[in-house]
């Protein structure tokens, strides 16, 4: 995958790309608002002992080099990647997005063997306001994120990319490929903001009888003109240091 891993996809969950469309008279304060609360985020996450990873892939994609990288994409009809650190909306009047953070688990020790890949999760932010005659848009990316049927078409997607990379696993010498069980959960209102949703997509991969798990999750929430966005990808089981609604919360109330 050229610029993120397939089972990151539960991260893009957004809206059609639009170009950009034109500011409005207060594109600068909003981009300024946006910008702070993002910087905030950053700061907040560097206070809980996360590592900076640098910036998000801000470079901006086609819709079809999206659509070659994330199984599901069909699945949101006109949405695509518009909450994605490359993408775009129509009717843009600000975009910010934080750093591309890792935040140990609680209670990892890091080891100094060679083969030591730390667990804990991965959390990234955005902030993206519209104007005023693009709201319903806004509406749309809760509806989507919090969709069960969105949810099953994804989880059928995912589950059909997953098979085939099975079936095409090198089996020389007799070794077993791969298994691997999805399942995508939604919660359509989280109490924050004007509205707000959870996507998670869970990925459970079984290889030479050891058990792998991972999930990827998108919280949303609207408030006036503005979606913020919280990303957290886990491929850990330990008890996570921040609680992702609070989090969520807490971007909304800088917004």
């Amino acid at each position: 995958m050229k610029r993120r891993s397939v089972m990151m996809f539960a991260a893009t969950i957004a809206v059609a790309v639009g170009g950009g469309g034109a500011a409005s008279a207060g594109a600068d304060d909003d981009q300024v608002t946006a910008d702070e609360a993002i910087a905030t985020f950053n700061e907040d996450m560097l206070g809980l002992g996360a590592v900076s990873n640098g910036p998000q892939d801000t470079t901006e994609a086609t819709p079809e080099e999206i659509a070659a990288e994330s199984p599901g994409l069909e699945c949101l009809g006109d949405f695509g990647t518009g909450l994605d650190a490359s993408g775009r909306l129509e009717g843009e009047t600000a975009r910010a997005f934080s750093d591309d953070f890792t935040l140990p688990a609680a209670d990892e020790v890091p080891s100094t063997d060679p083969a030591y890949y730390p667990g804990g999760e991965n959390i990234s932010a955005g902030i993206i306001t519209l104007g005023e005659e693009h709201q319903d848009t806004l509406d749309q990316i809760i509806g989507s994120a919090g969709s069960d049927e969105v949810a099953q078409c994804v989880e059928d997607a995912f589950q059909a990319f997953a098979d085939a990379e099975s079936a095409n696993a090198d089996t020389t010498g007799g070794s077993v490929p791969p298994s691997f069980e999805i399942d995508v959960t939604v919660n359509p209102d989280l109490g924050i903001g004007d509205a707000s949703a959870q996507f998670t997509l869970g990925v459970t991969t079984t290889f030479q009888d050891v058990v792998y798990g991972y999930s990827a999750s998108v919280y949303v929430a609207r408030v006036d003109r503005s979606v913020a966005i919280l990303n957290v990808n886990s491929e850990s089981e330990d008890t996570s240091i921040i609680d992702p609604i609070e989090v969520l919360g807490a971007l909304v109330e800088s917004v």
